[in-house]
């Protein structure tokens, strides 16, 4: 098992903060997304990494779950925090199970031998937050098929993007 806690700082929190109290709500809003970018990116890297080194070491790793998400309890924060300090990278935990700085985020991976190597690191099509701005869905195949007729002669023509 891997568990880690990640942040990027509060340099971004303490950005949105300043343009959220002047007023300038949309230039708050574009550092929020910069920074959930940002988390999303060093979070990507960080499972590239453990994928590699898992491959080298001949075992797999899963999917990264994070309390909050699906059917894990946000309290499950508190066992994280437990196991890990992460005032080291300063991070900190609230009362109410919420990190500070918020574009944080912790995080468990299995792996193992006789765990396969998981595809992607977060499957949008599992997450709740159906609005995300960030949300990817996999692109479906479509199929097509035109027929052409032109008296007795048939042309079918099935297309796949």
């Amino acid at each position: 098992m891997v568990i880690a806690i990640a942040t990027i700082g509060p340099g971004i929190d303490e950005m949105c903060d300043k343009y959220f109290s002047q007023g300038h709500y949309l230039k708050g809003m574009i550092y929020d997304a910069i920074g959930t970018a940002a988390l999303i990116n060093l979070m990507r890297k960080f499972w590239l990494d453990l994928v590699n080194k898992a491959k080298n070491e001949g075992v797999g790793i899963t999917r990264g779950l994070s309390p909050g998400n699906k059917d894990w309890d946000l309290k499950a924060q508190k066992m994280i925090f437990s196991i890990l300090d992460g005032s080291s990278i300063g991070v900190e935990l609230s009362e109410n199970f919420m990190m500070k700085p918020i574009k944080s985020i912790s995080v468990v991976y299995g792996m193992g031998k006789n765990i396969p190597i998981a595809v992607v690191d977060h499957d949008c099509a599992d997450c709740e937050i159906k609005d995300c701005s960030f949300r990817i869905t996999p692109r479906l195949k479509e199929r097509y098929k035109v027929d052409i007729i032109n008296g007795n002669n048939k042309l079918t023509v099935e297309v796949e993007r």
